[in-house]
């Protein structure tokens, strides 16, 4: 098991909230909640088509990247394992975090000096497209994440160095 969700409909079928409890390697228990609006369907009936409108985190997404001899390790200490390696070599390698799904790879580029990008495949076809980008200074990163062939609105994070 990787997670738990309850999904509650509002008195009235108009809004939809997801609670996840991840489970962690480290303990923690932090629920993950998204607001959804309903965009269409019957308000009686979890069924129709929903537009996110907040997420948010009882804990810090903190993750640690690690460069050594050519790779960057992407660490979070929540799993308590190094969730990918990126080789900027566009080549496909397994994912490695706990409960990583068979057949399951990602490939990453550079795009130019402080950004990348990383593709999460499903056998050969991308399922996940991230991209991150350093700020100048070096203090934020900007993590996009978007779904390819997808009309979707890309999920952004900002987060912050830590010292």
């Amino acid at each position: 098991m990787i997670a738990t969700t309850r999904w509650t409909l509002s008195e009235g079928g108009s809004h939809l909230r997801q609670d996840t409890t991840p489970v962690r390697a480290n303990g923690e228990n932090d629920i993950n909640i998204i607001e959804y609006v309903r965009v269409s369907g019957t308000s009686t009936s979890l069924l129709g088509v929903w537009k996110p409108i907040s997420t948010r985190s009882g804990a810090a997404d903190l993750f640690t990247m690690m460069l050594k001899d050519g790779e960057l390790s992407v660490f979070y200490p929540k799993y308590g394992a190094v969730v990918y390696t990126v080789r900027l070599d566009r080549k496909h390698y397994p994912l490695t975090r706990p409960n990583a799904l068979p057949g399951v790879t990602t490939a990453a580029e550079s795009i130019d000096v402080r950004s990348l990008r990383h593709t999460t495949f499903q056998g050969d076809k991308p399922s996940l497209e991230t991209s991150m980008s350093v700020s100048p200074d070096g203090n934020t990163m900007t993590v996009t994440t978007r779904t390819p062939d997808s009309s979707d609105e890309p999920s952004v994070f900002v987060y912050e160095r830590q010292r």
